[in-house]
């Protein structure tokens, strides 16, 4: 899958990277190689030719924001996804309201999990099989971490996963 996403500021990645580490020594849960992001579309694909230049345009009428996060998530879908929670302030919610509609026709094969009234914005730290059978153990190792954090965003990015390739364009907007 495809998305269009957040990258988070590089003292997140890093305590991003730096949990994913641990949760690859200690578990063997890996993540496949991507960027700390907080995820706004997501879909099979996307008609690139005419999606960069909207991006471009966008991250030119937007102003950066800050996002907080409190805490720690669980969707307990068949296979699970243990996250950071992102409170949806206003800020990340007219940003999400405001790309979806844009990118959404560029897209081939969108999941339903993203659209405006049922995203549930968060970072992704874990999710698969595995996770299921060692999650108490998981928690106990994770439960030592702040996850109170306010995030500076100032860039939006079109990524492939597995991620081979990238394309960002930072915020210039008032």
């Amino acid at each position: 899958m495809d998305g269009i996403v957040l990258p988070l500021a590089e003292q997140h990645e890093v305590k991003v990277q730096t949990i994913w580490a641990e949760l690859a020594q200690g578990f063997d849960l890996h993540i496949q190689p991507t960027l700390a992001h907080v995820s706004l579309h997501v879909a099979e694909g996307y008609d690139a030719a005419a999606l960069y230049p909207l991006l471009a345009e966008y991250s030119r009428m937007t102003a950066p924001i800050t996002i907080q996060t409190t805490g720690l998530g669980l969707f307990t879908v068949p296979e699970p996804v243990l996250y950071v929670t992102v409170t949806c302030g206003r800020g990340l919610l007219n940003l999400h309201n405001s790309l979806w509609p844009l990118v959404e026709p560029l897209s081939r094969g969108s999941v339903s999990y993203y659209q405006p009234g049922g995203w549930v914005p968060h970072i992704t730290l874990a999710h698969g099989p595995r996770l299921r059978e060692c999650l108490p153990d998981v928690l106990r190792l994770l439960g030592h971490h702040d996850y109170n954090w306010n995030i500076p965003i100032s860039q939006v990015a079109a990524i492939n996963n597995p991620l081979t390739t990238h394309k960002t364009w930072s915020f210039q907007g008032v």
